[in-house]
């Protein structure tokens, strides 16, 4: 079995040009392609520009299965793509959750058309399986899970007078970041210290400029707390500047998977997530639309260490299970 699985070119603003920079999707398909091959699958990720780059990269590869990542594909290309490569079967592998995808104009209308065509649709969480069920017929809707692999970082406690606490990923309404912050500001008080908000201020996507300058203006008139925006990182880059985080908040509105919060578990930083992040502990949600929960929470994580090592536990399991997941889906010939 030979899988190809293609991305759209990804370009995002950094701080001193427009570059291409990884993102979680680049990295969750990278997870998805190392372990194919540790199985001895022959797998491969390429980025291509548009819909007309798709033929060249799988006349190169000769692929039994094609992936593409995320919905960026026409409808009416798979017509081209069928004639040009009968033998091959064509999935769009779904990283998004409905509330998410109701912010996509296109979202309801191109997965019809895909079951229409017979596109295979790959959702990446249950609930997605269960909603997407309801306009894709079963023969062409399966349901796996995201893979992480990184091997788990010693953890650090700094007894200092101010506190880093790092809210990251693309900015975003559906990524809560401003009641986090309000939360961060909070808990540095009761533990009568300054803050510092960290977030990745190059990435904004999806209606989050009104997110981006609302944050803005909420620590300009705070005295004792600092909005800091830091680049978009690369991988390793990004879980060595993770480590200088006291914490990590993603209480987001709305998730499949989360890699940003994989990275905190990873980094050995406490974490503070909203429910939607399935394969994290308990001990670590708290309510999206609550403050004080999310302050509670913060207080919990910070003096139970152990929880980082609960928490580096759980992703290790649910990664192996992901892993045989896409192992048995792409190892037998279809």
């Amino acid at each position: 079995m030979r899988v190809l699985f293609i991305l759209k070119k990804n370009e995002c603003y950094s701080f001193v040009s427009y570059t291409r920079r990884s993102s979680g999707l680049w990295n969750s398909t990278r997870f998805i392609v190392e372990s194919l091959i540790a199985r001895g699958i022959e797998a491969e990720i390429v980025e291509v520009i548009d819909n007309n780059c798709i033929d060249r990269e799988v006349t190169r590869f000769k692929p039994d299965m094609v992936i593409i990542e995320a919905l960026w594909v026409v409808p009416e290309k798979f017509d081209v793509l069928y004639k040009l490569h009968p033998r091959v079967t064509w999935y769009v592998h779904m990283h998004s959750g409905l509330p998410f995808l109701a912010l996509e104009g296109i979202a309801m209308d191109w997965l019809s058309k895909y079951a229409k065509r017979n596109v295979r649709i790959i959702a990446n969480s249950v609930e997605s399986y269960d909603a997407f069920q309801t306009i894709i017929p079963s023969s062409l809707l399966f349901y796996l899970p995201n893979v992480y692999i990184s091997k788990p970082r010693r953890t650090f406690y700094r007894d200092k007078n101010t506190l880093d606490i790092g809210c990251f990923g693309a900015v975003r309404p559906m990524k809560n970041q401003l009641i986090q912050a309000l939360a961060a500001i909070q808990f540095a008080r009761d533990k009568g210290k300054k803050l510092r908000f960290h977030i990745n201020g190059s990435r904004v996507e999806t209606g989050g400029a009104p997110v981006l300058k609302n944050l803005i203006q909420l620590f300009e008139h705070q005295k004792d707390a600092e909005l800091v925006q830091s680049k978009w990182n690369e991988p390793e880059e990004f879980l060595d500047y993770l480590q200088t985080m006291d914490m990590g908040l993603q209480v987001s509105l709305t998730e499949t998977f989360n890699v940003v919060c994989a990275d905190y578990v990873t980094a050995g930083i406490p974490v503070v997530a909203s429910d939607d992040i399935k394969w994290l502990s308990n001990w670590c949600k708290a309510a999206d639309d609550s403050v004080e929960s999310i302050v509670k929470r913060m207080h919990v994580v910070y003096r139970n260490r152990w929880l980082i090592k609960c928490n580096q536990r759980g992703l290790l399991k649910v990664s192996r299970t992901a892993q045989n997941k896409w192992a048995q889906f792409c190892g037998p010939l279809r």
